[in-house]
């Protein structure tokens, strides 16, 4: 029997002995555990301190609290902190979604939050804002859908560049990073 390339379904092969019901069967369960499983692959993950951010320099979040919606091991808390790892192998799709709370009084200047993969210069999603000295916390967000292959890893990113020049921080508990496999 053979198999096809993305899900691995099985399919009846040239030269296999026609059994319909038995065949029929077989690609049925494959296909109904893959629907089963669609969403499965899921973490949200926290940072219950803040985050020192220096200017002008971008910087990878790290996250200390995982709450799952899957049984796999998308991310570490002893380990690079900062990575969400695609499970499986292939080609994929993400869902990713992030949210970070910048503090108050840090100047006038650029803040930007994106995904990266692996570490690679292409940034994902991008939300850049550009604002005047505020005196209370500016809050930003970003979502979308990354491709990865399994095995890779996601990061969310953060970025101010300040007239000040001074270093900034992110509101301690505001950090936020999700995934969820959708494809």
């Amino acid at each position: 029997m053979g198999t096809t390339t993305n899900y691995g379904w099985p399919y009846p092969a040239s030269t296999d002995t026609p059994d319909g019901a038995t065949q029929i069967r077989s690609l049925a369960d494959a296909i109904d555990l893959t629907v089963f499983n669609l969403g499965k692959d899921a973490v949200l993950c926290t940072n219950s301190g803040g985050q020192t951010l220096t200017d002008d320099t971008a910087v990878a979040l790290t996250f200390d609290t995982n709450t799952y919606i899957s049984t796999a091991s998308l991310h570490s808390t002893s380990s690079n902190t900062s990575r969400i790892v695609a499970t499986g192998t292939g080609s994929q799709l993400w869902a990713v979604f992030a949210s970070a709370q910048f503090a108050s009084g840090i100047g006038n200047g650029e803040r930007r939050l994106y995904f990266r993969v692996n570490g690679a210069a292409t940034q994902y999603w991008d939300v850049n804002d550009e604002a005047t000295s505020i005196s209370i916390p500016w809050k930003m967000s970003t979502a979308g859908l990354v491709p990865v292959t399994g095995g890779q890893y996601i990061e969310v990113w953060a970025y101010q560049n300040q007239t000040s020049g001074t270093t900034g921080a992110l509101v301690s508990g505001s950090a936020r990073f999700g995934a969820m496999r959708v494809r």
